[in-house]
């Protein structure tokens, strides 16, 4: 949304609020403009959430929560300078994430904010390995070159370093510490850590518990989960400990305690989750290929946004070495067309320029 934007949205809001002498008090936090309606009867929800740059809204009492995303510090200027409102300070406590009951649908939220600001490096290191592949088995560029080593180097960086980001992403999200989030993702893609899982090597034992060698790079679901989990253990640790000593002493306990249970317990239960999905699909289609694709095809973005499709490739590679062939990359192929044919569909039916 344009800065330009932001008055004339106000006013819009203003209007469909029922003007300023409908409003107690505006105030906002991370996304939202919050208004303290005197009469919600004057208030048109239908109307306001038409208004451009609007996302939705929600009641909590005589509370109206305007969700705006990040915009919301400049458009509530502009709104107090329309309505004659006073401003008042950012609250910075974490309302916007009222506590509800666990759900499907709060669960994909969660993994869409977690995964949605790490999409423009995604897209720009898939292009770059596209290009890649354009130019090597097309344009009969060599592999071995240095400017297809340097692309590679940009376009797989992206790929393998996935937690780092996935990391950094889920500390915004959990309202945890990033640097120890990023830490956490180091750990996981630490050298004796992925050489290990290369080299098929034994689990370590710590104190008598194993810690398997798993593939980490690449994969989001272990790394969301040790942050969701180290916002509470940093929670508990930094109220735990006084102030004067928590520059060294919360890290210090946080690591000592997240670095075991990641790797132990956090880390491999994705992997087992990946494994059980595997035996799932091999089941589904032994019993049926069609119900298979079905499922396969429609659980297509689901999977790849959990990053566990990196798993189902181990099906593929099996049945192309066993068969010749493979019925799992179909599958996928036209769930991916898919998804691309109801997001072509959405760009030719919408009318709306934000919608396209």
């Amino acid at each position: 949304m344009a800065k330009q934007n932001y008055e004339e949205l106000s006013q819009n809001i203003l209007a469909q609020v029922g003007g300023k002498e409908n409003i107690s008090r505006a105030y906002h936090c991370m996304t939202r403009l919050r208004l303290d309606i005197k009469d919600k009867g004057l208030v048109n929800i239908e109307e306001l959430e038409k208004v451009s740059g609007i996302v939705g809204t929600q009641w909590n009492g005589n509370q109206l929560q305007i969700i705006i995303g990040q915009q919301v510090d400049d458009v509530y200027v502009d709104f107090c300078k329309v309505s004659g409102l006073t401003e008042e300070t950012k609250i910075d406590e974490n309302l916007d994430e009222e506590k509800k009951k666990f759900s499907i649908q709060s669960l994909f939220q969660t993994m869409s904010a977690i995964l949605l600001p790490v999409v423009p490096a995604l897209a720009g290191g898939g292009m770059i390995k596209g290009i890649i592949t354009i130019l090597t088995s097309y344009c009969g560029i060599d592999e071995a070159s240095t400017a297809i080593v340097v692309m590679t180097m940009a376009g797989d960086c992206v790929f393998y370093f996935l937690p780092f980001l996935v990391a950094w992403s889920a500390s915004r999200r959990f309202k945890t510490d990033t640097a120890l989030a990023i830490a956490m993702a180091g750990i996981l893609l630490y050298p004796t850590m992925t050489s290990g899982y290369t080299d098929g090597l034994s689990a370590m034992s710590f104190f008598g518990l194993p810690i398997p060698f798993v593939r980490y790079y690449g994969s989001t679901i272990p790394i969301i989960l040790t942050v969701w989990v180290l916002s509470y253990v940093y929670k508990w640790i930094n109220n735990l400990i006084p102030k004067s000593l928590r520059i060294v002493f919360v890290p210090t306990l946080v690591l000592a305690i997240m670095n075991p249970l990641a790797l132990i317990v956090i880390g491999p239960l994705a992997t087992y989750i990946s494994q059980l999905l595997v035996y799932v699909f091999n089941f589904l289609y032994g019993l049926s290929p069609m119900i298979a694709g079905a499922i396969v095809g429609g659980t297509r973005l689901f999977v790849v946004m959990t990053g566990m499709h990196l798993s189902l490739s181990t099906i593929a590679l099996g049945n192309i070495a066993e068969m010749g062939y493979d019925w799992l990359l179909p599958m996928n192929t036209m769930g991916t067309l898919a998804l691309f044919g109801a997001c072509l569909g959405v760009w030719v039916k919408a009318k709306n320029s934000e919608n396209k």
